[in-house]
């Protein structure tokens, strides 16, 4: 089989993308490309690129020394539209020296940078609590930055996007990336992705592998703040159980507001699976924080723990407990217990409407939520949940997904499957449009690479959105337990192991198999 395809950016952002070219070339702005090998001082070529440059990285190993004024590898301060990009991440491979505070040291006054298609590993034993992408609190003045398609293991944290209460970073965009292993349970280190006092952050379509603290942590966010952590799979968090903290989150959100917690996967956590928490530092409020359709299989100890105090929406979230916990008293799908201070606490976890209670479905088309209730599908606003219904009613509802420019550019489309078809649902008009099939007993029905994916039986089915009653394309997967949209990939479990899978040719591999090209 051929390896699936490296995660290629989301049609919004290539938009983005081309967007600025032209306006780069509107004005008068020529965009420059070099080209380095591993017998550059890449450090150095970074450090003088002028704006407006894509930096190409070929093939090959680069060793990379620590350097002054952060024990960092590489610099990037003062810098606008600068691309530092491989030509694929599984043979673009920056190694970072023991001594490493830092892979990429992410300084002041950016705008428009880019960091994709790499593979960045730390030097164990770590001398240094190693981030590979980070900086500390003086960082102030970033924007619109994207780390994407990168390979990051080996460190204490992967990726940390972090200023001071007063300082400036937004717009941040991380996805499609693999992360871990990490180093380290203090706190500190063993972290996939830290975000702090940022704006604006998206942390999405990530597969997270053995992380070893927190996979994701929030560690603050002020009102208006923005957060969307969506889409992610968590896979053997603190798989050697080093945690003795066990309400250490796999996804943490504490000390934040604004924040939507949404679609992520968490599969057998030894720990606490998301956490929402509180502000015990300088009691900032903990508000509009929304968890929609997450789930967690096999939990051996809280699936949603939330200790704010403040109510916490919740719609359609799954959580599986493990038949056999070691600790039964603290495997729960819920809690609102204060574990770790020996406290209850006023927290609720509820939906923001009684209409949403026990919800089935969710999904996110063009900044608006769908919920899918006994059938009655709502279009709602997650600022202020006011809502608009669908004429029409369904019955024997599998799953519910959105995909953004389904049929052409701008033309987004909710589908919802049935167990006798799909139905093709125009949000703007409630047209719908209905395909016929026989569909009983599907049992996961999700998205990626803008085509719809459904298991029935032992075969995962790959349906055109644009056409969904031609025949479709299938392939053998016995005993399919789980399935999860990765970029324009696809990450499921089924009786012979785990598996990446191309979204489109339904191609790939085993998972460990691809994770090790990296």
């Amino acid at each position: 089989m051929q390896p699936p395809t490296a995660f290629e950016p989301a049609a919004g952002k290539r938009k983005i993308l081309v967007i600025s070219c032209l306006l780069l070339a509107a004005t008068g702005i020529q965009a420059r490309t070099m080209k380095v090998t591993p017998a550059r001082d890449l450090a150095e070529v970074i450090s003088k690129a002028r704006s407006n440059t894509t930096i190409v990285l070929a093939p090959g190993t680069y060793r990379l020394p620590t350097r002054e004024p952060h024990s960092q590898a590489i610099l990037l301060e003062n810098k606008s539209n600068i691309i530092i990009t491989g030509e694929d991440r599984e043979n673009t491979r920056l190694e970072l020296a023991p001594d490493a505070k830092f892979g990429f040291y992410m300084g002041s006054n950016l705008s428009g940078v880019t960091i994709q298609k790499l593979t960045i590993t730390g030097s164990p034993p770590l001398a240094q609590n190693t981030h590979a992408v980070g900086n500390y609190s003086g960082s102030t003045r970033n924007k619109a930055i994207r780390f994407t398609d990168l390979s990051i293991r080996n460190v204490a944290v992967g990726i940390s996007v972090a200023t001071s209460e007063s300082g400036s970073y937004e717009g941040v965009s991380i996805d499609r990336n693999i992360i871990g292993p990490t180093v380290g349970t203090a706190a500190g280190s063993g972290y996939g992705v830290h975000v702090e006092n940022a704006r604006q952050v998206t942390v999405s379509g990530n597969l997270f592998r053995e992380c070893t603290r927190h996979s994701i942590y929030l560690a603050r966010a002020a009102e208006g703040s923005g957060i969307l952590l969506e889409e992610n799979l968590i896979l053997d968090h603190d798989h050697e159980a080093r945690q003795s903290r066990w309400y250490c989150a796999a996804v943490a959100c504490a000390r934040s507001s604004d924040v939507t917690i949404a679609r992520n996967l968490v599969v057998n956590p030894p720990v606490t699976a998301i956490s929402v928490e509180p502000d015990e530092y300088k009691n900032w409020p903990s508000r509009n924080i929304n968890l929609l359709s997450n789930r967690v299989i096999g939990a051996r100890r809280v699936g949603l723990w939330v200790t704010t105090g403040e109510p916490c929406a919740a719609i359609a979230n799954e959580v599986n407990l493990d038949p056999a916990p070691p600790d039964p008293q603290w495997c729960l799908q819920t809690s609102s217990y204060d574990f770790a201070r020996g406290k209850e606490t006023k927290s609720r976890i509820a939906s923001p409407l009684k209409r949403w209670q026990d919800a089935d479905h969710t999904a996110e088309l063009a900044g608006q939520l769908f919920i899918l209730k006994d059938g009655v599908l709502d279009q709602v606003d997650p600022e202020t949940w006011s809502f608009k219904t669908c004429p029409k009613k369904w019955s024997n509802v599998l799953g519910m997904v959105g995909i953004e420019h389904a049929l052409r550019e701008d033309e987004h489309r909710i589908f919802i499957v049935t167990e006798t078809g799909i139905d093709e649902v125009d949000p703007g008009r409630w047209n719908t449009r209905s395909s016929r099939a026989n569909l009983k007993g599907s049992r996961f029905v999700t998205a990626a690479g803008g085509f719809l994916h459904i298991v029935r039986g032992n075969y995962l089915y790959r349906v055109s959105p644009g056409s969904p009653n031609s025949r479709p394309l299938k392939r053998s997967l016995p005993g399919i337990r789980w399935l999860c949209p990765l970029g324009d990939n696809l990450c499921l479990a089924d009786a012979e192991g785990r598996h990446l899978i191309n979204a489109k040719t339904l191609e790939g591999m085993e998972l460990e198999a691809a994770c090790s090209k990296q």
